[in-house]
């Protein structure tokens, strides 16, 4: 696995406002098989952030503003994916948002704007080259 850690501090969140934690943690199973032709990975990536006052957005003028009235609670996201790659071609599936599958919950990303729900990504790449 791997894991990212980032603390802010001093009056640097009053100019831009940051999240004072934010931890990324992608845990994972990695494996390659028959002789080296079949690469997989399935593992979670989690990503949470602490709360903190997010910049608003006001759409009639197209601009992000600094505010104090709404917190951006702490929130977690959590995403289950698969990778599969045998020979050129490569086969992923993801499932966003693995938390809101259970508890039906849903969290703010900004101010007055619903994060996102689950969602299913999948697709494929072929390279047609020898």
């Amino acid at each position: 696995g791997e894991g990212l850690y980032s603390t802010v501090g001093g009056d640097s969140t009053e100019v831009f406002p940051l999240p004072k934690i934010m931890a990324n943690l992608n845990i994972y199973l990695h494996g390659i098989n028959f002789g080296g032709n079949l690469d997989w990975q399935i593992g979670i990536d989690n990503h949470w952030k602490s709360d903190y006052f997010a910049p608003d957005y006001r759409v009639s003028t197209n601009q992000f503003f600094i505010q104090d009235r709404f917190n951006v609670e702490a929130f977690l996201i959590s995403d289950f994916y698969v990778n599969v790659k045998l020979g050129h071609a490569f086969v992923f599936f993801k499932l966003n948002n693995l938390i809101d599958v259970f508890t039906q919950e849903t969290y703010f990303a900004a101010p007055n704007y619903v994060g996102k729900r689950s969602l299913v990504d999948f697709g494929f790449y072929w390279m047609f080259f020898d």
